[in-house]
């Protein structure tokens, strides 16, 4: 993440308006994300390393109601398992795209692939999504 103030106002420069942390360490950051009027999420409750499906939903529909308000959204995570990588699968999921289209956009901006655990968890996100489909 930026370091510092000034990392934070270079950050909201480029247009971002909102962030999700995933990242397991200690201390936050959301106060001063907040101070640089950004949205701030933080989720850090996992399991071996992973969000729950759970939190995707919550996290993919806190993205796109913050898209839906203007502005981009940063999703970080220094743990260098990818669940940035996770989380915008999940998004381009839940914005519509079936589980191999995601992957395929995903691999064109990303050279680090999602591990075995990650895509279980997705095929969990994309049936508990046609279940709640059907449901409607």
């Amino acid at each position: 993440m930026p370091a510092g103030l000034d990392g934070w106002k270079a950050v909201r420069a480029r247009g971002v308006r909102a962030v999700v942390d995933l990242s397991e360490e200690c201390g936050s950051v959301g106060d001063t994300v907040r101070d640089n009027g950004m949205r701030y999420l933080r989720l850090s409750a996992r399991r071996a390393g992973l969000p729950e499906v759970e939190e995707l939903h919550i996290v993919t529909s806190w993205v796109q109601q913050r898209t839906r308000e203007g502005g981009g959204v940063l999703v970080h995570d220094a743990s260098e398992r990818s669940n940035d990588a996770l989380v915008a699968c999940a998004v381009l999921i839940k914005d519509g795209a079936s589980l191999a289209r995601a992957l395929s956009r995903l691999g064109n901006t990303t050279d680090v692939p999602l591990s075995q655990s990650q895509l279980a968890l997705l095929h969990q996100f994309v049936a508990q999504r046609v279940v709640a489909e059907k449901a409607r």
